[in-house]
């Protein structure tokens, strides 16, 4: 069967996963898709925040 969209319980998971530092493979596993899916997934809605100082530039 194939999945077009992950639904809201899936990008919750997701981000519960990532907080815990579980890697991709995993959570495929966890909701039964390839770990491309949730790689794309996340590369796609990521938000970076840059951080740094005045003597340290931001990282990127």
């Amino acid at each position: 069967m194939k999945y077009k969209h992950l639904t809201l319980d899936d990008r919750i998971e997701i981000q519960h996963a990532l907080k815990d530092r579980t890697s991709f493979i995993k959570i495929g596993v966890a909701l039964n898709r390839d770990a491309s899916t949730i790689s794309k997934e996340i590369k796609a809605h990521a938000h970076v925040t840059k951080t740094g100082t005045k003597s340290r530039p931001h990282n990127s």
